[in-house]
């Protein structure tokens, strides 16, 4: 069973998204910020993150330029979930290292395609 670090300040969200994630066959480590985030990754192995990118203490990019910077946790595939849709946004984030990036709202079955791809 594959297993996904997500990361969202709303809890409401976070836990909507993971038992969707859960229903679907995934172990979820939910995690409400990237600071928490962080701490868990090190300490849990997984196989995935899938992270917002509006969030307080440390936003969706520094998250992922923090990940990506890590030599043991940069291999990792990694999700960022955003409502911003400006192309030049979008090109940033991949060249930061997201593999996918999905804009909300987030459509279940879209989603459910992109972590089935990304953890083949």
């Amino acid at each position: 069973m594959p297993t996904i670090l997500f990361v969202d300040d709303n809890k409401a969200y976070r836990e909507g998204i993971r038992r969707v994630l859960e229903y679907a066959g995934y172990k979820v480590i939910p995690a409400e910020n990237g600071v928490t985030a962080l701490s868990l990754i090190q300490q849990k192995q997984s196989d995935l993150i899938l992270s917002v990118h509006y969030m307080p203490e440390m936003t969706g990019i520094e998250f992922l330029e923090a990940v990506k910077a890590d030599e043991q946790l940069k291999t990792i595939p990694f999700v960022m979930l955003t409502g911003n849709s400006e192309e030049h946004f979008v090109e940033s984030v991949r060249d930061l290292g997201a593999d996918e990036i999905i804009i909300k709202p987030v459509k279940v079955d879209d989603l459910l395609t992109v972590l089935l791809k990304l953890l083949k």
